[in-house]
C-alpha cells in the first residue's frame, strides 16, 4: 500500500480536533517509524503538498485540523523504550511520539516512575504534550512540560520519539476538595495560598485547582454517562465554588500540609466538615477526573452546538493573569459573562490565575460575541502583565483572534 493514501469521506473523523474547527485535506499518511515519515515528507514536498501533523486531535486550538494537502498522522508511532535509572533515583525513556499518556502511566507506574507533565486528557500523545507544552494541573508544582524532555527526535517538525525524564512515584498521594459558600470566601482562600504556599522538606501541593459553580453543575447534569466519577460524592447544591488540591510525599510532609490548607480554608470560611479529602491513587485519581469531566462535558456541549450550527467552535480562554489577584482574574470573567449575557463555564489552575472559562455559546450570534468577550479579556489579561497561552497554543482557531496580540 502506498504511503499517501488519497483522502476519502471514511477518514472525515481526521479533518478536526476538540476544537470542532474543520478543515479539508487530499492526502492522508499513517507512518509507523522514522523511515516512513521521512519518506511521507519527501513526497509532499516532490507533490508540492503542505502538511498538517496530527497526534490523538485532543487540541482545542484547531493545531491539528488540515487546510489542504497532506493530513501525517502519527498516532500509529508506537513503543516504550527500556528505562534507564540514575543514580539519584530520578530515570529516562525514549518514547515514540503517537503513545498516549494513559499508556505510558500504565508502563511507568509498574517500575515505580511517573512523567511530571500531567494534561489531564489521557488520550493526549507524548508527541503532542512535546509538541505544545501542555502542563496539566501539577504545573505549579514541577514547572514547564520541557524540562521533562530531555531529547526530541524530528524530522522536519515532526516530532518521531522524544527522551522523557521520569522521577520516582511519590510514596503516598492525597486529595482535598474544599468547597465555599461565595466566591469572596474562595478567593481569600486562594489569595492566601498564593501569598503563603504551604510548603514541607517530605511533601508538595502538586495542584490547586478551581471548579465554579457552573462547572459543578455541568458535572453533574452528565454524571450518568462519566464512568470515571463513579463514586465520588455529589457537592451539596448551595456551595458556590470548588478548590481541589492534590498532594504528594511522604505521610509525615502530607499530614503537615492537609493541616496548613485546612486552617486557611477554615479561616477563610470553609465548613471542614463538608469537605472532600481522600488517600491513594485510586481515590486521588477519581477527584482528579472530576476536574478533567468539566473539561470534557464542555466539548460534548460545544460538539451538540456545532452539530446545529457549524460555525460554532470551541471558545475559550487559556490566559495566565499575572499582575492580578485570583479575585480580580474572576472578577474581570464573571462580570464579562454577566454584561454579556453568555453561558460560560470556569475552571483550571487557581494558584497561577490560569483559568480556562469555556463559553457555551447556543447560536452562531452567541459565538460572534463570545470572540468579542475572549478579545476583550485578553487585552486586559496583557494590561495587568499576564500572558495569553498558558498550555494550548494559538492554532488555526485563536490565531486570527489573537494572533496580533501575541505578536504572530
Amino acid at each position: 500500500m502506498a504511503l499517501l493514501q488519497p483522502f476519502d469521506n471514511s477518514m472525515e473523523d481526521y479533518l478536526s480536533d476538540e476544537s470542532r474547527l474543520t478543515g479539508f485535506a487530499q492526502w492522508i499518511a499513517f507512518p509507523q517509524s522514522r523511515a516512513e515519515v521521512e519518506a511521507a515528507l519527501e513526497e509532499a514536498a516532490r507533490m508540492n503538498l503542505p502538511y498538517t501533523i496530527q497526534g490523538s486531535r485532543t487540541g482545542l486550538v484547531g493545531g491539528a485540523v488540515p487546510q489542504g494537502g497532506l493530513i501525517l498522522n502519527l498516532s500509529r508511532l508506537r513503543g516504550i523504550g527500556p528505562v534507564r535509572r540514575q543514580p539519584d533515583g530520578s530515570a529516562s525513556v525514549e518514547v515514540c511520539a503517537g503513545v498516549t499518556l494513559e499508556e505510558l502511566r500504565a508502563a511507568l507506574r509498574r517500575q515505580g516512575l511517573f512523567w511530571p507533565p500531567q494534561p489531564t486528557e489521557p488520550s493526549a500523545t507524548v508527541g503532542g504534550v512535546c509538541a505544545t507544552g501542555a502542563r496539566g494541573p501539577n504545573a505549579c508544582h514541577f514547572g514547564e512540560s520541557a524540562a521533562y524532555v530531555l531529547e526530541k527526535d524530528t524530522v522536519q517538525d515532526a516530532i518521531v520519539s522524544a527522551r522523557l525524564k521520569l522521577l520516582p512515584l511519590p510514596e503516598e498521594r492525597w486529595g482535598l476538595g474544599f468547597f465555599f459558600p461565595s466566591d469572596e470566601v474562595l478567593c481569600r482562600f486562594v489569595d492566601d495560598i498564593q501569598r503563603e504556599f504551604p510548603r514541607d522538606p517530605d511533601a508538595a501541593i502538586w495542584s490547586v485547582e478551581y471548579l465554579d459553580r457552573s462547572a459543578i453543575d455541568l458535572v453533574e447534569s452528565h454524571r450518568q454517562g462519566l464512568s470515571a466519577i463513579r463514586g465520588v460524592p455529589v457537592p451539596d447544591p448551595d456551595f458556590n465554588g470548588m478548590v481541589y488540591c492534590e498532594l504528594a510525599g511522604a505521610a509525615d510532609g502530607l499530614e503537615a500540609l492537609c493541616d496548613a490548607l485546612m486552617d486557611l480554608a477554615e479561616g477563610s470560611g470553609c465548613d471542614l466538615d463538608r469537605s472532600w479529602a481522600v488517600t491513594g491513587d485510586a481515590e486521588t485519581d477519581r477527584l482528579n477526573a472530576y476536574r478533567h469531566a468539566a473539561a470534557e462535558c464542555c466539548n460534548t456541549e460545544i460538539a451538540a452546538a456545532h452539530r446545529f450550527d457549524p460555525t460554532i467552535t470551541k471558545l475559550g480562554t487559556d490566559y495566565v493573569c499575572r499582575g492580578m489577584t485570583f479575585g480580580e482574574t474572576l472578577e474581570m470573567y464573571r462580570s464579562g459573562l454577566r454584561e454579556t449575557g453568555l453561558r460560560g463555564v470556569l475552571f483550571g489552575h487557581a494558584w497561577e490565575n490560569h483559568l480556562h472559562v469555556n463559553l457555551l455559546p447556543a447560536t452562531g450570534g452567541e459565538h460572534r460575541a463570545g470572540e468579542g468577550l475572549v478579545r476583550r479579556w485578553a487585552e486586559e489579561c496583557l494590561a495587568a502583565g499576564g500572558s495569553l497561552n498558558g498550555e494550548h497554543g494559538l492554532g488555526k482557531l485563536k490565531a486570527p483572534l489573537l494572533g496580533d496580540l501575541c505578536g504572530v
